[in-house]
């Protein structure tokens, strides 16, 4: 459902609806306006997306991190979770 954004976790659910989307779609998500969960860079996340296995991901030097590949399915979208190690 909603976001949630805390110093261990932040998720959302991403959504693709557009006329003339064609499911599924993967995209790359970059989430930018975190205001509690701010891991330092370098540090290593496990992102998990809808119910596939998690995976790790790095936080660079900016402080950015990026979810590769998240497959979304349908309309209703897919719940992105990602947590510290």
């Amino acid at each position: 459902s909603g976001l949630e954004d805390s110093a261990e976790v932040y998720a959302v659910t991403v959504t693709a609806d557009y006329p003339g989307v064609t499911y599924p779609v993967s995209v790359a998500v970059t989430p930018r306006r975190r205001q509690s969960f701010r891991p330092p860079p370098g540090a290593v996340l496990l992102a998990q997306v809808g119910a596939e296995a998690p995976q790790a991901v790095t936080v660079e030097p900016s402080g950015l991190f990026t979810v590769p590949a998240v497959r979304i399915a349908d309309a209703a979208g897919t719940r992105l979770v990602i947590r510290r190690r």
